[in-house]
């Protein structure tokens, strides 16, 4: 695939389209076809920084790392409330809504 001016590339970008098999470039292109993820994926790589591929090293890794599989396939914690988080919730909401006053103000009411 011929890779495409910097400077033109958001104009490029919005006629194409995106079907099943990747993106595909519109007829008036002066290259055609498909453009598919792991070609999208090795041009991305390509721009990176030694920095940047170092950090994205890391962030593949972290697909085969047990613990964040763990995390990841863990099942939601569907428990009830507590009472002390149920009574957090609702005070959230009075704050919200402004249902609320400063230290100040209730001092001054209570005097």
């Amino acid at each position: 695939m011929m890779a495409v001016d910097v400077c033109l590339a958001p104009f490029l970008l919005r006629h194409w389209c995106l079907n099943r098999n990747g993106l595909v470039a519109p007829d008036w292109l002066p290259f055609q076809g498909v453009v598919t993820a792991k070609e999208q994926l090795r041009e991305r790589i390509d721009a990176l920084t030694k920095e940047e591929a170092s950090e994205a090293l890391l962030l593949l890794d972290l697909r085969q790392d047990r613990v964040a599989i763990a995390f990841r396939d863990a099942p939601v914690d569907d428990e009830p409330f507590t009472d002390e988080q149920a009574a957090a919730a609702l005070g959230r909401a009075d704050i919200a809504a402004g249902r609320t006053v400063t230290l100040n103000q209730a001092s001054q009411e209570l005097e």
